[in-house]
């Protein structure tokens, strides 16, 4: 009702933008990226976050989803390239608590909170999978000779000292060595050792 000598009118026209303030989780598409020693890795991560201030979301960009997105991508690009393979496998909680921080900082003049950022596939990409994997089980293959070695000359210097204490033989250099060498021998062969009876007397 519109009283004599006033003006009034119905709102039409206007438009109304509604935003979610729900958590939202978001998979990123894995991608190719080089890392901290320059071989190419495929990488995922998952991003969980929130619109906390509906103005500055609505105000400050276009597309608040889209824009979040844009910017994870390019944090989880530039974080991995920081990073060797065998890094982002064993520090991964630091390189999550990286990437949210560095994510948070960009997207904070839209409002939003970044509550986490992890990554989830990481495998070395397929043309140097081959390769990297036969890397791998070399460096395995060589911390293990070492580690059998290491072994090895404990077991025979503690058969040597041992013997020296019992007084049950009396043992020059010759026979010392001959004891340490077939010790090493049997424990650091791959083959099964074969016993032998001397002969000489």
């Amino acid at each position: 009702m519109c009283i004599r000598d006033s003006h009034c009118r119905s709102p039409c026209g206007i438009l109304v933008n509604k935003i979610s303030t729900k958590q939202r989780v978001d998979d990123l598409p894995t991608q190719k990226v080089a890392d901290g020693n320059g071989n190419p890795v495929m990488v995922s991560a998952v991003l969980n976050y929130r619109v906390s201030d509906s103005k500055r979301a609505l105000m400050n960009v276009q597309n608040v989803h889209t824009f979040v997105s844009t910017n994870a991508q390019a944090t989880l690009k530039q974080t991995v390239g920081r990073y060797s393979y065998d890094q982002l496998k064993s520090v991964a909680e630091t390189v999550n608590e990286e990437m949210r921080t560095t994510l948070q900082s960009l997207v904070q003049c839209a409002g939003i909170e970044v509550n986490s950022i992890r990554l989830n596939d990481l495998s070395y990409a397929p043309e140097v999978a081959a390769s990297m994997l036969k890397i791998q089980q070399a460096r395995a293959l060589i911390q293990a000779r070492e580690l059998i070695v290491e072994g090895a000359v404990r077991i025979s210097q503690d058969a040597v000292l041992r013997l020296e204490e019992s007084d049950a033989v009396q043992l020059d250099a010759a026979t010392k060595a001959k004891i340490v060498t077939n010790i090493l021998t049997v424990t650091c062969g791959e083959s099964n050792a074969v016993p032998t009876v001397s002969l000489q007397t």
